[in-house]
């Protein structure tokens, strides 16, 4: 019966009638392929039959390969059987044991690095089709399908594939389960967001565990796999942490809820609206939740979109998600405006001469996205020019509010109070968290001082004080200072010595030029000055991050006990 998918039912009844011998049951399954016999594993076969299937599947599968691409168009046994449905119970089991476990991650001999990583990519690939089939082909068996693999390394792949690819065809409490679940996922998020901020302020790995150990001992450490990336030194890793929770809702927005969100959007091939096992009223439910949830990653957007370093291109995450969230409180509209500002800067027609780098155009989406957002808070579409900053008076605002202003908007503050060197060292200051355009507009701002060499020296000399923070500040400011042109020795003296010595030079050379001149004229030809330098106390963290690189070089030429850090207050 090639190419028939319906149960040859008199084949199944003789065969799994018990007054067939076993041999010639045995010897007959041995004969059909696989097709065949997963039609004789059909599910009102309850007789030795399903036994019989069993055994000769086992035999197809006694090896159980990895998954690799070659394995979607020569199927196993064990797929192929999965690709038919009703199966008996035992059958469908047996089956679901012998599924390929996992991608092919094995290396070859010879094989570039590049080629392991493209080859291992296609077999994941490849294992994620595998599991869409299964899962396409056994609607009735999700859940069963989902307790199998709980614990097993097809266990997320199997929760994505019905949250993301498949929602139409999952039964409504399962499909509520794995919304709840996928949820739940975010404060893990959070909390490793958390503690990358408060590693970025000074924080050190103990003193971050300590603050938060409870909250770590609730969500546990094996769900919590940011949380090692954000006690890392390397700040690119501390970063990409800060950066999680709005890519979390963002990939949820354009991937894994798309479907349940927008329902009525989901077609089949031939563009046929898909019919859904879960009711309007639920999916419309489960997107309140979604939104619910999404709205704690606001407070952390400030820090995936640096206002002096970035822009966003595409607001929809946060426009999906004030579009469901019952009811815009004054906090949620005030919390949002500041993205509705750095997203509507390229919109603007009055260019500002320190934006020497031309935006790129800004896109319809995000025009679009912006005007649903406004409308969603009951914002005028276009701001005025000169409104009045809700920042308030110079004497009240504080760094952190300056670091929170686009670019343009902080020189707009700036120009409406001129004459006030406080303000300018406050905006000096909130510029060292910003350092990728901080730069372009670092000299201008200093220059609107009436003394900017002075208080130029005056806040390196007392950074600690007046800026405090984490090795990023510390570092942003040391790149900001050795950005001036022809900056004075006693400057660069007065940065701490552990940013000063990173901060690279032009084309990546070890070393800041600068950095390098006044440690050469400070130490000379004094080897054991240079010996006591290279073991200096210097470090990322603590105390020691703020040591002076002047103080430091001159103990180092003197010999005696090294220098106390700069006190906080």
């Amino acid at each position: 019966m090639p190419g028939d998918s319906r149960p040859p039912r008199l084949a199944i009844a003789a065969l799994d009638n018990p007054s067939c011998p076993d041999e010639v049951r045995t010897h007959l399954l041995s004969e059909v392929d696989d097709g065949l016999l997963a039609l004789l594993g059909w599910a009102q076969a309850g007789g030795p039959l399903p036994r019989a299937v069993v055994d000769e599947l086992r035999s197809r599968c006694e090896h159980v390969p990895a998954m690799v691409p070659e394995l979607l168009d020569a199927p196993t046994a064990a797929q192929r059987v999965l690709s038919f449905t009703p199966l008996n119970d035992e059958v469908f089991r047996a089956a679901l044991e012998l599924l390929p476990k996992a991608p092919d991650r094995s290396g070859r001999e010879g094989e570039s690095i590049d080629l392991r990583l493209s080859r291992i990519e296609a077999a994941h690939s490849a294992w994620n089709t595998m599991w869409h089939r299964t899962l396409a082909s056994q609607p009735e068996r999700h859940r069963e399908i989902l307790d199998w693999a709980t614990g097993t390394a097809a266990e997320q792949r199997v929760r994505n594939a019905l949250l993301s690819d498949l929602p139409w065809d999952v039964e409504p409490e399962l499909l509520t389960e794995l919304a709840e679940y996928d949820l739940q996922r975010l404060p893990a998020v959070l909390l490793s967001a958390r503690a990358a901020r408060m590693r970025l302020d000074g924080s050190t790995t103990d003193e971050v565990r300590e603050r938060l150990a409870a909250e770590i001992s609730e969500h546990g450490e094996k769900r919590l796999h940011l949380l090692d990336l954000a006690l890392e030194d390397d700040q690119f890793y501390v970063r990409m942490v800060l950066d999680e929770p709005v890519n979390w809702v963002e990939q949820r927005v354009t991937k894994n809820w798309k479907h349940i969100l927008h329902p009525n959007e989901a077609t089949d091939r031939f563009g046929r609206h898909r019919t859904w096992r879960t009711s309007a009223e639920t999916l419309t439910e489960l997107g309140r939740r979604f939104a619910t949830a999404a709205v704690q990653v606001i407070p952390y957007w400030q820090e995936a979109y640096d206002r002096s370093s970035e822009r966003p291109d595409s607001l929809r995450w946060l426009r999906e998600t004030l579009t469901r969230f019952p009811g815009i409180t004054p906090e949620l509209r005030t919390s949002v405006r500041p993205i509705i500002r750095a997203a509507q800067a390229p919109f603007r027609a009055d260019g500002q001469p320190w934006n020497r780098r031309p935006e790129p155009a800004p896109t319809d989406r995000l025009r679009e996205d912006l005007s649903a957002i406004r409308e969603l808070l009951a914002e005028p579409d276009e701001p005025s020019e000169l409104e009045e900053t809700p920042l308030g008076t110079p004497d009240r605002v504080s760094r952190q509010d300056l670091a929170r202003l686009p670019t343009d908007e902080l020189n707009r503050y700036l120009d409406s109070h001129p004459g006030d060197d406080a303000l300018v060292e406050k905006a000096l200051l909130s510029l060292a968290g910003a350092t990728f355009n901080g730069r372009k507009i670092f000299s201008d701002v200093l220059e609107r001082h009436a003394e900017p060499e002075a208080a130029l020296l005056r806040l390196t000399w007392d950074l600690r004080r007046r800026l405090g923070g984490g090795p990023h500040l510390r570092h942003g400011w040391a790149e900001l200072v050795l950005s001036l042109p022809d900056v004075r020795d006693e400057v660069v003296r007065a940065l701490p010595l552990w940013s000063a010595l990173r901060v690279r030079g032009g084309h990546y050379r070890e070393g800041h030029p600068a950095v390098a001149s006044v440690v050469r004229e400070a130490l000379g030809s004094n080897v054991t000055a240079w010996k006591r330098f290279a073991a200096n106390p210097g470090a990322n963290s603590g105390d020691n991050a703020w040591l002076r690189l002047g103080d430091v070089l001159d103990t180092a030429v003197v010999g005696t006990a090294w220098p106390t850090a700069p006190p906080k207050r």
